[in-house]
């Protein structure tokens, strides 16, 4: 038995530890079932669920959300404006963003569009591209 300030209670029969919780107006949680004896402690279960649930809260708030920036191409891309498309993969590809953190750059995800007519036609346009 352990109580809210973790100072060891000793062994004692579970009558005796609910009547202590009740004394206390604490809540008597086990928190590890599989020792001999098992282990509990006294503790408010309300403060310490919400203390949980702010600490998961902050960590989802540090967690990083990654971005996959895409480029789509068509076989009839004009010249400029593939140049112009490569230039953005590039950018993007050593760009290490002050809002991204990430030293490798932006993940870059790079596209080849064909519409149907254009599907039987794949070999001339992989020529093309």
């Amino acid at each position: 038995m352990v109580d809210s300030d973790g100072n060891q209670l000793g062994i004692m029969s579970l009558a005796s530890a609910l009547r202590l919780a009740e004394e206390k107006e604490k809540d008597l949680v086990e928190i590890a079932p599989q020792a001999k004896p098992p282990v509990c402690r006294l503790m408010d279960y309300g403060k310490y669920k919400y203390e949980q649930s702010k600490r998961e809260k902050e960590a989802r708030k540090k967690q990083h959300i990654v971005s996959i920036k895409e480029i789509k191409l068509r076989p009839g891309i004009e010249e400029h404006d593939f140049l112009v498309k490569a230039n953005n993969v590039a950018r993007f590809l050593k760009d290490a963003g002050a809002e991204t953190r990430n030293q490798a750059g932006i993940k870059t995800a790079v596209e080849k569009r064909y519409s149907s007519c254009q599907k039987s036609k794949v070999t001339g346009a992989r020529q093309n591209v």
